[in-house]
């Protein structure tokens, strides 16, 4: 198994700025939400990005296209279940790029991944999708760390790490983990 390298958090800024837009940079950005940013349920988030449980009415979805509605698929990428856009957003999507660019790509439609454990509660959530350049795609890690601590975590980092995610998952997790404060131990410090 080859050693995965990460870097620390930006110790120059002109390094930062030069590599960040490459497709094979290696800097990961991690941040803790915790207190009123908490906001841990990631089972509603991606119930909300569900066709069969979006809170608005079918009339309002089918006027705009499924926008921002994603289907569940029988594909799995590094363990984790892959989401697809809606076949109607996808087609109206192509059609906008078309009139207004001639072509046929998509625009703004990310692609989502998703573990869950075995009673369907969502562990992980990862969005990747498009950044300002188009070969630097990024994708952006939620996961919550319970019961230990009420606090949600985000990570960011190019899409050609998605292999690494459960790696970037556990070195966040332990990084965060360092700041718990056990009771027996505490010296008033």
């Amino acid at each position: 198994m080859t050693e995965v390298y990460y870097k620390a958090s930006p110790y120059s800024s002109e390094q930062y700025n030069a590599e960040i837009n490459l497709p094979d940079n290696h800097w990961l950005s991690v941040s803790v939400y915790a207190d009123r940013h908490y906001n841990g349920d990631l089972s509603t988030k991606l119930i909300n990005s569900t066709l069969d449980t979006k809170i608005t009415s079918k009339k309002h979805l089918e006027e705009f296209n499924f926008r921002d509605i994603y289907l569940p698929s029988d594909e799995y990428e590094y363990g984790l279940q892959k989401y697809i856009p809606h076949p109607k957003w996808v087609k109206r999507n192509k059609k906008l790029m078309a009139i207004n660019t001639g072509s046929n790509a998509l625009y703004d439609i990310d692609d989502l991944y998703v573990e869950k454990n075995e009673k369907g509660k969502v562990l992980t959530l990862i969005k990747c999708g498009d950044s300002e350049n188009p070969i630097a795609r990024k994708c952006e890690q939620e996961f919550v760390l319970e019961p230990e601590m009420k606090v949600r975590i985000s990570a960011v980092f190019q899409s050609m790490y998605l292999h690494d995610w459960k790696i970037i998952q556990l070195k966040a997790k332990r990084v965060v983990q360092g700041f718990i404060v056990e009771p027996k131990n505490y010296n008033g410090v």
